[in-house]
């Protein structure tokens, strides 16, 4: 409220990662908070917000290490993730992580893209092997 009269939309106009940078300045405001509110002017297609979901889908991927942070998360995510095609495959993408790639009992079985999943392929060779 001091340091921005309760409106960020100031903030939010600057280039985006001055605005980034802004945004953190604040008391409890990490990067993915100021993702999620440059995400919503920028649009998802040039910020990629690095939820739990998204996390998740892209160590299991094995498109990172396991103990990855979140900008090299986000760097991957960005080069696996075809932009040009908009924010809906940034968006099924999350979905499919959310309710098929869950963190409890994946539904290996019902994923689309296993066979570029490291994870699905262990899973389903030991489903095979039992």
């Amino acid at each position: 409220m001091e340091k921005f009269g309760g409106d960020v939309s100031s903030v939010l106009a600057l280039p985006k990662e001055e605005a980034r940078e802004r945004l953190m300045e604040l008391p409890g405001i990490g990067r993915k908070t100021a993702d999620v509110l440059l995400a919503h002017r920028h649009s998802y297609a040039e910020v990629m917000v690095v939820d739990t979901h998204m996390e998740r889908i892209a160590k299991r991927l094995g498109l990172v290490k396991q103990d990855a942070k979140y900008e090299e998360i986000q760097k991957a995510l960005k080069v696996f993730i075809p932009w040009e095609k908009g924010e809906r495959t940034g968006g099924l993408l999350w979905l499919l992580s959310k309710y098929t790639c869950r963190a409890q009992n994946p539904k290996c079985h019902e994923c689309p893209i296993i066979k570029l999943c490291d994870y699905g392929s262990k899973a389903k060779k030991v489903v095979v092997e039992n």
